[in-house]
């Protein structure tokens, strides 16, 4: 990922900056490449919090329409993806406290990550086992701590990028990521990361 003080990520963001004037001057459609650059760390950032992928999903997708009707009130154009993240994280928040109301904020028993081509169906089994481990241990991290580790090892964004979609300091993004290692460490048998 590219830092954002470098050429590649002033260029990220002016390139942000050309879709947000082209659907304010009425090209909608220009939204469809918004869509496509953040849907991932959005995802991300709304797993991390609902700790559901399907969920997520329908987080990310409100908040997309929520994004794109409110549009004209962003007052950066530069600062999209930060300004997309902080809505995503608020619908996701919204989405969790509704969870809990109704007593269903537990992690789903299968998740599907990417896998690769494994030599047996054994093996296979015991990556999906250690895969579902290490997202249950995720998912009882606190909400803080879990974006941190999703938005770094998930989304490999660097410590300045989620330190912005946090609004905190790079400081308490590595204190945080620490901790966060450090409780999966306990959790997680010994050789797994």
């Amino acid at each position: 990922m590219k830092a954002l003080g470098s050429p590649a990520g002033r260029q990220m963001l002016s390139e942000d900056r050309e879709y947000v004037e082209r659907i304010l001057a009425g090209e909608p459609e220009a939204f469809e490449a918004l869509v496509r650059k953040y849907n991932r760390v959005g995802g991300a950032i709304a797993f991390a919090i609902v700790g559901d992928f399907h969920l997520a999903e329908d987080v990310v997708q409100d908040a997309f329409i929520r994004a794109f009707r409110s549009l004209a009130a962003l007052r950066d154009p530069d600062r999209f993806k930060f300004w997309f993240s902080e809505l995503v994280r608020s619908r996701a928040l919204d989405v969790l406290r509704q969870r809990r109301a109704h007593g269903t904020e537990e992690l789903p028993e299968e998740f599907s990550l990417d896998t690769s081509k494994t030599s047996s169906v054994e093996e296979e089994q015991m990556r999906k086992e250690l895969r579902q481990r290490i997202l249950r241990a995720i998912g009882e991290l606190p909400e803080e701590d879990r974006l941190v580790v999703v938005l770094k090892h998930m989304e490999g964004l660097s410590y300045k990028e989620i330190a912005d979609i946090m609004n905190t300091s790079v400081g308490a993004v590595e204190s945080r990521l620490f901790r966060a290692r450090h409780a999966l460490r306990k959790k997680l048998p010994t050789g797994q990361p």
